[in-house]
């Protein structure tokens, strides 16, 4: 896997990276690990240590049926962290919310502390991404379900319609405090609102 971090090779700076927990980032589908190197680079500038995973299903030919290997490639990278007896904080980002959630499976805290391990993952992040419930598909949870997700559903194609076709998405940006840069687009082909 190809780093994209800058060196650093302080000793206070690798002190810090070993007591902070690992930022171990899942990209979306399509995304590759460079594109996170904005985010990658502020948290190692702040003393994480941070990576993001170069999933195998991305650019794959033929393209994988399952996401199975991308989940076994995240839990590859977390284990490395958690081998060495560092926690880990795993952030999703879109699609990758589904194979993060099945990577970091028997690796939280209280069933580590039963093994007698002391590394942990500690938080589950997801950057607009989605935990599935157990026996729900991706597209299932694209079609609304209740009252306030139609209620929403309605509002957004009500604002399409008043901006000509604009593309208007509901975001829940959790990780732009990493980020100096701005999240926005100077483009106007969409328009993004965060509640």
């Amino acid at each position: 896997m190809r780093n994209f971090l800058p060196d650093n090779s302080g000793s206070q700076d690798i002190t810090l990276r070993m007591t902070n927990p690992a930022i171990v980032i899942v990209p979306g589908a399509w995304h590759k690990p460079q594109h996170y190197h904005y985010v990658v680079d502020g948290l190692r500038t702040l003393g994480y240590e941070a990576e993001a995973v170069d999933l195998p299903s991305i650019d794959s030919n033929p393209p994988h049926s399952t996401w199975e290997n991308d989940a076994e490639e995240i839990r590859r990278v977390i284990m490395r962290h958690l081998d060495v007896g560092r926690n880990v904080i795993t952030v999703a980002h879109s699609f990758g919310g589904v194979a993060m959630s099945e990577a970091v499976k028997d690796l939280g805290q209280e069933k580590r502390e039963k093994q007698g391990l002391k590394a942990s993952v500690l938080h589950l992040v997801y950057m607009c991404a989605m935990a599935l419930p157990k026996g729900q598909s991706y597209v299932g949870q694209m079609t609304p379900t209740t009252p306030e997700e139609e209620e929403m559903d309605k509002q957004r194609k009500e604002l399409q319609e008043k901006h000509s076709g604009v593309q208007v998405r509901p975001v829940r940006c959790l990780f732009s405090f990493f980020l100096k840069k701005s999240i926005f687009s100077s483009d106007l082909k969409s328009l993004t609102i965060i509640p």
